[in-house]
C-alpha cells in the first residue's frame, strides 16, 4: 500500500506541537506557597490567612508529548535543508504515544489556619485535552499495510478525553501530632464541555494472499457540548455550533455534575526527614446537557485493486454506520498519586525526590523529579529540579518565590530548558502567581516552613527541651 500523504501530515503534526502535561511536579514540596495545597491537601501554610487573587493567584500551563521532538523529527543536511526523519520516530514509538494540553486558572483561593487544623477553599477553572494514539495507527499511516499483511493494523489503546470543567474545592488539614498531618478535600465539579471514546477500536486486516481488507470497528464516541450533529442515513454529514452563540449560558451551565475527593499526608520519621503522599482527583462526572452518543460496530470489506490508499481509507471509513443516541454517561477524572521525600541538609537547603503516577483510562504514566530548595536569604526560595517525564531524559525545572507577608510572587517550570530552547523539547510547561499572605510569624530561623509547624525549619518534636521551653515562650 501507497503511503497516505493525509494520515502522515495528521501525524507529523500531532509530533511537532507538544500536547501533554500534568501538574508541576517542582510545586509538591514548596510548602511556603499555599498553591502546593492543591497536590497534597495535608500542607498547612504557616500564615494564618493565605488569599489568592481572581486569576492572579495562580495560572498553570503545560504542553508535551511523548513521541517526539522537532529537532528529533528533522534531519539537518550539510547544505542548510532539512528532511524529515520519520522512519526513525516511528521505530522507536511507545505502544502508546501521549498527547495533551493543560490549563488551569485559579478563580479564586483562601486559606485559614486556627490551631491545629487548616481550612482552605479554592474555585478552578480546568481544561484537560489527553489523548492516546496506538503505535500501529503510526506505523500504518507512514509505512502502509505491507508490515501487517496476514495480521492487523490495531487502534486498541487509542483514546481521547477532552473536557473543561470548573472545580469548587473545600479542603481541611489537620496537625494530628507533632510528626504528623492529614488532609483531605472534597471537590464539587461542573462540566462545561467533553469529547470522550469509552470504546475506540479500529481493526484493519488484510489477507495475505488477496490482500483483500477488512475494517472492523468498535467505536463509542460521547459527546456534551453546545453543537448540533447532523447525522442523516447513519452517516455524519456535520457537526456545528448551535446558533446563536451564548457564552454566558456555557460558562454558568451547571447540568453537568461532579464530585472528588483528594487525601494527603506528611510525616516526620525524624528531625530532618519528611515524607508525604497524595492522591488527587479521585472523581467522575456525569454529562447530561447537549448530550450525543455517536457508535459504530461493523465490518466494512474492500476487495479489488489497490490503487490508492488513500481513496481507500477515505472509501472504508465512509462506509461505517454511525447509530446516535442521546444518553447521559459518566467520565473518571485523571487520578494523580505523588509519593515524596525531603531531607534537609543544612537550615538552608533541602533536598527532595518526587515520584508521582497520572492514571488514564488507557494509560498510566510515571514521572520522577530529584529537586533541590535554597533558601539564600530571608524570603527568597530558588528551586532547580531534574525529571524523567514523558519518555524523556532531558528537562531541567527553576524555581523562584520571592516574598512572603503580605504579597508573594514565585514562577515555575519543570522544564525551562523547553522554555529556551523548545526546538529540541517534548515539554512546554509553566507556572505562575501572586499570593497575598497575612498573620505570618517573624521567625529568626529563616521562612522556609516545611509542613506548616512554626518556629523553624524542622519538626518541634525532635527539638531538646531547651529548645521547647524557647519556642513556647
Amino acid at each position: 500500500m501507497k503511503k497516505s500523504a493525509t494520515l502522515s501530515l495528521f501525524i507529523l503534526v500531532m509530533a511537532c506541537y507538544p500536547l501533554w502535561g500534568q501538574q508541576s511536579q517542582s510545586l509538591y514540596h514548596m510548602h511556603y506557597l499555599g498553591q502546593s495545597n492543591f497536590l497534597n491537601p495535608a500542607v498547612q501554610t504557616s500564615c494564618k490567612w493565605f488569599i489568592g487573587l481572581p486569576v492572579l493567584s495562580s495560572v498553570h500551563f503545560n504542553l508535551a508529548n511523548s513521541a517526539t521532538s522537532f529537532n528529533q523529527l528533522v534531519d539537518r543536511n550539510p547544505g542548510g535543508y532539512s528532511s524529515l526523519n520519520i522512519d526513525e520516530v516511528v521505530r522507536h514509538l511507545g505502544y502508546r504515544t501521549l498527547f495533551t494540553t493543560e490549563l488551569h486558572i485559579s478563580l479564586l483561593a483562601l486559606g485559614y489556619k486556627r490551631d491545629e487544623y487548616y481550612y482552605n477553599f479554592s474555585v478552578t477553572e480546568k481544561l484537560n485535552l489527553p489523548l492516546t494514539l496506538s503505535r500501529d495507527l503510526f506505523n500504518l499511516a507512514w509505512n502502509g499495510n505491507t508490515p501487517f499483511e496476514g495480521d492487523e493494523a490495531s487502534s486498541r489503546g487509542t483514546a481521547l478525553y477532552f473536557t473543561h470543567y470548573r472545580e469548587y474545592a473545600f479542603g481541611i488539614s489537620k496537625k494530628v501530632d507533632e510528626t504528623t498531618f492529614l488532609g483531605l478535600k472534597a471537590k464539587v465539579l461542573f462540566g462545561k464541555f467533553n469529547i470522550s471514546t469509552p470504546k475506540a477500536h479500529m481493526g484493519l486486516s488484510t489477507d495475505p494472499n488477496s490482500f483483500d481488507l477488512d475494517l472492523q470497528s468498535d467505536i463509542l464516541l460521547n459527546l456534551s457540548a453546545p453543537v448540533r450533529v447532523d447525522v442523516s442515513n447513519q452517516h455524519i454529514n456535520s457537526i456545528s455550533p448551535v446558533e446563536p452563540i451564548q457564552p454566558l449560558h456555557y460558562l454558568l451551565n451547571r447540568k453537568n455534575p461532579g464530585l472528588a475527593l483528594d487525601a494527603g499526608f506528611i510525616r516526620y520519621p525524624n528531625r530532618k526527614t519528611q515524607i508525604s503522599g497524595s492522591v488527587v482527583d479521585l472523581g467522575f462526572i456525569r454529562w447530561r446537557s447537549d448530550v450525543y452518543n455517536l457508535s459504530a460496530q461493523q465490518t466494512v470489506s474492500y476487495q479489488g485493486v489497490l490503487i490508492d490508499s488513500g481513496n481507500v481509507t477515505q472509501s472504508l471509513t465512509d462506509s461505517l454506520a454511525f447509530a446516535i443516541t442521546n444518553r447521559p454517561y459518566f467520565t473518571l477524572l485523571p487520578a494523580k498519586l505523588y509519593l515524596g521525600v525531603q531531607r534537609e541538609l543544612t537550615p538552608k537547603i533541602n533536598v527532595q525526590g518526587l515520584g508521582s503516577l497520572v492514571c488514564y483510562r488507557t494509560k498510566v504514566v510515571p514521572q520522577l523529579t530529584f529537586s533541590a530548595d535554597i533558601n539564600p536569604f530571608r524570603n527568597l526560595h530558588l528551586v532547580g529540579s531534574y525529571s524523567w517525564m514523558y519518555r524523556s531524559f532531558t528537562n531541567l525545572g527553576l524555581g523562584l518565590s520571592i516574598l512572603r507577608n503580605p504579597v508573594q510572587f514565585y514562577l515555575m517550570s519543570d522544564n525551562a530548558w523547553g522554555l529556551l530552547y523548545p526546538m529540541t523539547s517534548r515539554v512546554f510547561n509553566l507556572r505562575f502567581g501572586m499570593n497575598i499572605n497575612l498573620g505570618c510569624s517573624n521567625r529568626q530561623e529563616g521562612d522556609r516552613p516545611t509542613h506548616g509547624v512554626s518556629g523553624g525549619s524542622h519538626c518541634p518534636a525532635y527539638a531538646n527541651p531547651r529548645e521547647r521551653q524557647q519556642r513556647r515562650r
